[in-house]
């Protein structure tokens, strides 16, 4: 039941940014994010774009210290 409750949060979280224009742009918002500082990291690298750079693509998060794996996919 919780968790069904998290996913309709989620997907109504993802339509209000789609809505709203974000992540809709051809580019990528590169997070370099080290683990052990995730939240500190991310809130300061997110908060330092201006709302245009947020809005021009996806967010794409590059571990620091660990080599990528692309899957593909959107």
């Amino acid at each position: 039941p919780q968790r069904r409750d998290f996913e309709a949060k989620l997907r109504a979280f993802y339509r209000k940014l789609e809505s709203k224009g974000y992540g809709q742009g051809p580019g990528k918002l590169k997070l370099h994010i080290r683990r052990e500082h995730l939240l500190e990291d991310a809130f300061r690298r997110i908060m330092s774009c201006s709302k245009k750079e947020l809005q021009k693509g996806k967010l794409c998060v590059l571990w620091d210290g660990e080599e990528g794996l692309d899957y593909g996919g959107p």
